[in-house]
Formats: structure tokens, sequence, C-alpha cells
């Protein structure tokens, strides 16, 4: 697609692992990601909540396994080094959303790194035995959830905390050593739903060094148009959000307008926050940029 402006996205949730497992129509695929000069996408194997740990683990591996129906034209990205990749149409990252279903001690987190994933939910939005989600009980982490942060950190999985209840969030921002993220909120201040973030919640994102991907879900956002994501866009921009605020769009995670075409919607906001005056280097950053620079920052080395 040939817009005469450049156009890079890279997108912190969607939940197409499930559609390709399950044979299901997606909002996400490689013709019309392709419409992006640079594509990097990060692809979660969602877990009920309620499974026991045995069926929450067989169901991670289900869907892992079905990254491969992403095909040769996506690169998978585990490295710095492949996160560079411009030779495929998506740079694609694992990640698991729920990973405290599976009730993980070192070692399978250990093995799910090995697998590729980089990036880990703590909860979603009920009880499990790391946490409680937003919709949950109001107590924190437990001591498995605790020590999973910990692990994961010594691992380089990124801790997301997304979903979390605020007692768990409070846990994860007092012991975090390292950045962590919001892969899939949006702003409590302008739409008070209990899955959005508090401004204290998002400044203490910031100052980890970590950042904050906006979604797609009209529920969170107060409407399905393009003026409500602006909303929450502004609220986080004025909050010194500049190098936080990203994409986390939860495609495929709910239903979105026809109109909107799937994957190629942020084609359409761009040009529509364009012609509101954001200026093209704001919108790269939070399209793309900022992303990248936190990913580029926390993946080790290729070795």
């Amino acid at each position: 697609m040939k817009r005469g402006i450049w156009v890079r996205l890279f997108d912190l949730h969607c939940d197409t692992l499930g559609c390709l497992a399950d044979g299901r129509k997606s909002a996400v695929d490689m013709r019309r990601g392709g419409c992006y000069d640079l594509w990097t996408q990060v692809f979660a194997a969602w877990l009920a909540d309620g499974e026991t740990p045995e069926q929450a683990r067989g169901h991670c591996e289900m869907l892992l396994d079905s990254a491969w129906q992403l095909g040769r034209q996506a690169m998978r990205v585990e490295d710095r080094d492949s996160l560079c990749d411009t030779t495929h149409i998506c740079r694609a990252l694992l990640a698991v959303e729920n990973g405290g279903a599976t009730a993980a001690d070192f070692p399978y987190l250990a093995y799910l790194y090995r697998r590729g994933v980089r990036l880990i939910t703590l909860t979603w939005n009920g009880d499990g035995p790391w946490g409680s989600g937003c919709f949950g009980g109001t107590d924190g982490l437990t001591a498995y959830g605790k020590q999973a942060v910990r692990d994961m950190e010594s691992l380089g999985i990124t801790v997301d905390v997304s979903h979390l209840n605020a007692a768990g969030f409070r846990d994860v921002a007092a012991m975090a050593t390292r950045p962590f993220i919001a892969s899939h909120s949006n702003s409590y201040a302008v739409h008070p739903h209990p899955r959005n973030l508090t401004d204290a919640q998002f400044c203490a994102v910031r100052d980890s060094g970590g950042v904050v991907g906006l979604n797609l879900y009209g529920d969170h956002l107060g409407g399905w148009d393009f003026s409500a994501f602006q909303r929450h866009l502004e609220h986080f921009l004025a909050l010194n959000g500049e190098r936080t605020v990203c994409i986390g769009s939860d495609l495929d995670g709910m239903e979105i307008p026809d109109v909107w075409e799937g994957i190629c919607v942020f084609d359409k906001l761009w040009q529509h926050l364009k012609g509101e005056g954001y200026p093209e280097p704001l919108l790269d950053a939070v399209f793309y940029s900022n992303a990248f620079a936190f990913f580029s920052k926390t993946l080790a080395a290729k070795t």
C-alpha cells in the first residue's frame, strides 16, 4: 500500500494464535499486515481462568504449536538480532496471557523461554495460582506469583501487568528490578473500567522503563471510534508518556467493526491522528519505535 508516508506498526498484543489453533477467521494475517512498511507483532497464547495447571499447560502447548501456521513470511523474534530483521513481512514475538494459570515453576518458565516466549501476562480476569485479575479477589500476588516474577526477570521474560488487580500491580511495582509493561491497557481516568490503568499505575510502568499498549476494545475505550482512542492517547501523552505509550490492539480477543479491516485499522487510525495534527515522528513513536526501543533493551543478544 503506497501512502507517500512511512507507517510502521509494533503491536504488543493479539490473540490470533487461538484463531490459528481453532481454524477461525482472524483479524491478523500476513496479507493485511503487509500494508505496513515494517510490522512487528506479539502473538499471545491466551489461557482461560479456572483450568487445572495441567489443562492450562496443555492448552499453552497447543497454542504455541499453532505459531508455525504464521508461515515463512514471519520471522520468530527471540533476540535483538531477529528483532531487527527486515526480510520478512512480520517479526513475531511469542507471549503467554494468564501465565499464572499454569502454576509455572522455574523449570517450566525456562522451558517456555526456550520455546521463544519473551512476555508473560501474569493473570487474566479472575483468580489464579499467581494472583488475581481485575475481576477477582483483592489480595496481592501469591508467594508463587512473587517467585514467578523473580524467575521471569532472571530468565529475561518481560512481566506484563495487564489484567492484574490493584494489589498485584503494587506488588510487581515494589519488587521489579527490570522494566515491566502493560501490553494492552487503556486509561482509567478517561474511562473508568476495571481493566484500565490509573494515572499512578501508568506512571509506575513509565518510571520502570516499561511501555503501555493502548487496545481497541470499545468497552475499555468508552466507544468504538477513533476519537475514543485519541482521548486515551492524549491523556497518556500528557503524563509524559511520549516514550511510553504504544499499541496493544487485543485483536482477535474481541469483535471489531468490519470497516476497520482487521490489522489494517492502524493505517486508518494513523491517517485520522495525522489529520488531527499529530506530527509523524510522534505517531511513529507510538505506533512503532517506543515498543522497538523497549525490546531492543530487554531482549538478549544473539548467542
